[in-house]
């Protein structure tokens, strides 16, 4: 080989690290006059020596503090030869030795990357964001669930809401904070707002398939559907956000199957007992989201259908 390039073992959704030899040689540890500085407490300051014999290359180790593992096997102090796919183990770093012309992968396109700079707008956009989602939210209640007059409860509900979406978001900042150095904070704020969003009209719309399928079954399966599906695209777009992850959709899979199992887990107790105690009921039954015209009062209504049952009780 012409040269080595060495990679620092990542994770999936961090950010590697490279470096390439450079003439003859390439040092390895935590000072920083070496090639590839490392931050393992684990490795000596001056721990590896690479250097070139031929078209073949070497390592050293000069420091034997802790050992040094080529392949998972302990090596000499001097003269260990290395090839193309060769696992390096010192503490706890890996370190994996590749050719030039070593192959990468093609170019992904960024998904929404004019959006990943909305970090420079400041946090107005992102508060904007939830507060109108909010408010959006409180009305539909105000109107979607015009039997309940505790209007309180449904503005706690919304708060509480607002709540979740900012420690869902604040928890995907972290992340990206770790993996991939960029917290992009607002941008989460603002796609797990469209999600609230998003779950708002699912529901009345799952809610209104129930109603003219007139099944209960219909509604359970349909809302299990849609919490999946709504699910499946927030993880898609925190992992596309937050890491870097070769394969995100299987990753958004894997995470909305476990939460689901775990949602589905506490609502649906496997040793659940035959007799129920409690009663059950179907929700499936209610009033419209909007309430078009002056419609009439509550005495007026049974007036009315107090007569048309006096006039069907008339001996025939």
């Amino acid at each position: 080989m012409e040269a080595i390039v060495l990679q620092v073992e990542a994770r999936h959704g961090r950010v590697a690290e490279f470096a390439r030899s450079s003439g003859q040689g390439l040092t390895v540890g935590r000072a920083y006059d070496n090639d590839l500085v490392l931050t393992d407490l684990h490795v000596a300051p001056h721990q590896l020596h690479f250097f070139k014999e031929g078209t073949h290359w070497f390592f050293d180790v000069i420091d034997a503090v802790n050992p040094v593992l080529l392949n998972k096997r302990p090596v000499n102090a001097t003269n260990n030869a290395v090839g193309p796919g060769d696992e390096i183990t010192i503490g706890r770093t890996r370190l994996h030795v590749f050719p030039l012309d070593h192959t990468v992968e093609p170019t992904r396109q960024l998904m929404l990357s004019s959006w990943l700079a909305l970090e420079n707008t400041g946090p107005i956009l992102p508060l904007l964001a939830l507060i109108g989602v909010s408010l959006v939210d409180l009305v539909i209640n105000y109107f979607y669930a015009s039997t309940n007059l505790k209007w309180m409860e449904q503005v706690y509900g919304v708060l509480f809401s607002a709540l979740i979406c900012a420690v869902w978001a604040g928890l995907w900042a972290i992340a990206g904070r770790i993996l991939r150095h960029q917290h992009h904070f607002g941008l989460q704020l603002i796609v797990v707002s469209g999600f609230s969003m998003l779950m708002t009209f699912l529901a009345i719309a799952a809610n209104y398939i129930a109603f003219y399928a007139f099944d209960a079954g219909v509604e359970e399966f349909l809302s299990w559907f849609i919490y999946a599906l709504a699910l499946l695209i927030l993880f898609r777009l925190n992992f596309m956000i937050a890491t870097n992850v070769q394969r995100p959709l299987l990753a958004s899979v894997i995470a909305t199957t476990t939460l689901l199992g775990v949602v589905y887990g506490f609502y649906y107790p496997w040793d659940d007992e035959e007799i129920e105690y409690a009663p059950e009921h179907s929700a499936i039954l209610l009033p419209p989201p909007l309430v078009l015209g002056s419609g009439e009062t509550a005495q007026a209504y049974f007036s009315e259908l107090g007569e048309a049952f006096a006039d069907s009780e008339q001996p025939l």
